[in-house]
């Protein structure tokens, strides 16, 4: 791709709906002024780290083309699982899109063929920590059953009780098993997610088998 055809995004994202942008928009601005660039889009979005499934995210990733360079100011404002962090930088790498994150000196390096060396290792120490971050998780669980365990506690997922669903669900359930109502009205009633309904209705119908 030639400088004349590249293009340049800037992404920026905070957790919460009342944080702002503009730290962020300051430094991918600043970047720009210093290296005589123009953004095609600055994308924004409001959502938590845990993964990338972000609308605006999503849309910069299906537009990006290869040569086009996304700057980030700091690495958290990507994404905030190491693993998944890994698997993008690696997606974008192998797609041919620079992905410049200022807070990390190894991602502004101008010489191409150095700037991918580092990047690699950059992206397998990445795949390290959040493999050791797995085990650590995996470790203390096993240790927390072990200590429960050791005191008498009692492990596995709470006996299920039909007084903890919400009023009028026998009701509703009847109507629904009539077909009277379809899933949707149902959920209506009881104000959950479709996940969370047969979630209830597996528990329920599994409650009424064991007690006849």
């Amino acid at each position: 791709m030639s400088a004349s055809t590249k293009k340049y995004y800037a992404y920026m994202r905070v957790s919460k709906s009342h944080q702002t942008h503009q730290r962020q928009e300051d430094a991918v601005k600043a970047y720009a002024k210093k290296h005589d660039i123009k953004y095609t889009t600055i994308f924004e979005d409001k959502a938590t780290r845990a993964n990338f499934s972000r609308e605006q995210y999503q849309v910069m990733k299906d537009i990006v083309k290869p040569g086009d360079e996304i700057v980030v100011k700091e690495l958290d404002r990507f994404g905030g699982d190491y693993e998944l962090i890994r698997k993008e930088l690696y997606y974008f790498q192998e797609m041919g899109v620079i992905v410049t994150i200022l807070d990390i000196p190894s991602f502004n390096i101008d010489d191409p063929t150095l700037k991918k060396v580092i990047t690699n290792i950059v992206i397998d120490l990445m795949g390290y920590i959040a493999q050791k971050e797995l085990e650590k998780t995996k470790r203390r669980i096993r240790e927390g059953m072990a200590s429960s365990k050791k005191r008498g506690v009692k492990m596995g997922r709470p006996e299920f009780n039909v007084k903890d669903l919400p009023k009028d669900f026998n009701k509703y359930y009847k109507m629904y098993k009539n077909k009277d109502i379809k899933s949707v009205e149902f959920q209506k009633l009881l104000g959950c997610g479709k996940t969370t309904l047969y979630r209830w209705i597996g528990l329920y119908e599994e409650h009424i088998k064991k007690s006849k």
